[in-house]
């Protein structure tokens, strides 16, 4: 697979570039631009001081050093530089423009502590405009944190999945099992009824989604034991699944939305990317 691989050359910033490395060190043919994008409004500030060509060969020496990790694992390292106005804008031109699979980002919030910034803006804006599939990473991730397990979707049971069509494709492309889990949400309906009703409940609604996801992972093809029906809320209990399956990646669908739209909610595939301790693949689902 290709992917635009998006270089931040902040501190606490290899994330993106240990994933990359994950995935050039299993040999499957996975190959990466690298892309450091140099702001319209940041260089207007730095040159008030530096000569472009200064500015520019700074970035791409830090560049080079950033990403001496991946040329270590045989990829090809050699960064590459852009002026744009927007970083996310830029990013999502390079993935169009070499029809690449996806692109790889690291966010700005650590898997551990809090923090009001946590995708950071450039994610924040790939994920409202989904121009591909985004794997966001944390940015503390290193290769020892990358699970061994399968590759975990969180699904829907309507026909038809891009959600799954696309993690069985990194399934495949990374040589890992799959697995599909169907989130059967805790609404907390009725609190005023005895806690054994509720229970009772409980019981029978994940009762009917286990019958229902075996039907619909059946009709996708899926074998006995890919598929799992779990009770909770969503972004708890898919992130408690994907750990505790030792998944690499947890991916989810997204839907693309102007800013103003993402302001009335961030949305499932933006709130997993924002905390999960594991990288997150987005899919775009459309608007």
């Amino acid at each position: 697979m290709d992917w635009i691989l998006g270089l931040a050359l902040r501190p606490n910033g290899e994330g993106a570039i240990q994933l990359a490395c994950w995935l050039a060190g299993l040999g499957r043919g996975h190959a990466f631009f690298p892309l450091h994008v140099l702001e319209d409004e940041h260089l207007r500030m730095v040159l008030r001081h530096h000569h472009l060509d200064e500015v520019t060969e700074g970035a791409r020496r830090a560049a080079r050093a950033a990403l001496e990790p991946l040329a270590a694992r045989g990829a090809q390292a050699e960064p590459h530089l852009a002026q744009a106005p927007d970083a996310a804008g830029a990013l999502a031109e390079a993935c169009r423009t070499r029809a690449a699979d996806g692109i790889v980002i690291g966010r700005a919030g650590r898997r551990e502590g809090g923090g009001l910034v946590r995708l950071g803006r450039v994610a924040r804006g790939l994920l409202r405009s989904l121009p591909a599939p985004v794997i966001v990473a944390p940015p503390d991730l290193s290769l020892a944190d990358v699970g061994d397990g399968p590759v975990v979707a969180l699904v829907k049971l309507a026909p038809g999945s891009p959600v799954l069509d696309a993690a069985r494709a990194l399934a495949t492309a990374t040589g890992r099992a799959l697995l599909a889990v169907h989130v059967v949400a805790d609404e907390e309906e009725g609190p005023y009824l005895p806690l054994a009703t509720r229970e009772h409940a409980a019981r029978e609604e994940l009762a009917d989604a286990e019958a229902r996801l075996a039907t619909w992972a059946a009709e996708h093809g899926l074998a006995a034991g890919q598929a799992v029906a779990v009770p909770g809320r969503t972004v708890e209990r898919a992130i408690g699944v994907a750990v505790e399956r030792r998944a690499p990646l947890l991916v989810v669908g997204g839907r693309r939305t102007s800013p103003a739209g993402a302001l009335l909610g961030a949305g499932l595939g933006r709130e997993l990317a924002a905390i999960s301790p594991l990288p997150v693949a987005v899919i775009p689902l459309g608007p």
